[in-house]
């Protein structure tokens, strides 16, 4: 079973390879970047050298997942990049459960 980050990154690779299609490259790079970046710093946060490590990569999550909305955001304003399937994908990044999965981090380093 994938956690909700994991399959959001997989249809943000999904979305951004459709965008290659569309030789749209800035913009599908910045989408995969930052919204792969989503599940990477929580799974990285569980294995940082130290709880400060952890904290900032966790702090940086909310970031990403901002930065993703705002790209998708721009590609739903525009007709050439598949308005329907970034409206999709607005919606579920504003639903990550971040905070319930940051919570679970936060948890187990107090007991590291």
């Amino acid at each position: 079973m994938l956690t909700d980050e994991c399959e959001f990154a997989l249809d943000i690779l999904v979305f951004g390879d459709r965008l290659n299609a569309q030789h749209k490259f800035v913009v599908a790079n910045q989408i995969i970047e930052s919204g792969t970046a989503v599940g990477a710093l929580i799974h990285e946060a569980q294995f940082a050298e130290s709880k400060l490590d952890s904290i900032h990569k966790l702090r940086l999550t909310p970031k990403e997942a901002n930065e993703t909305l705002y790209w998708l955001e721009l590609c739903e304003q525009t007709n050439d990049y598949l308005f329907t399937e970034a409206l999709t994908l607005c919606s579920i990044t504003i639903r990550i459960p971040l905070h319930r999965r940051m919570k679970v981090i936060f948890l187990s380093l107090q007991y590291k």
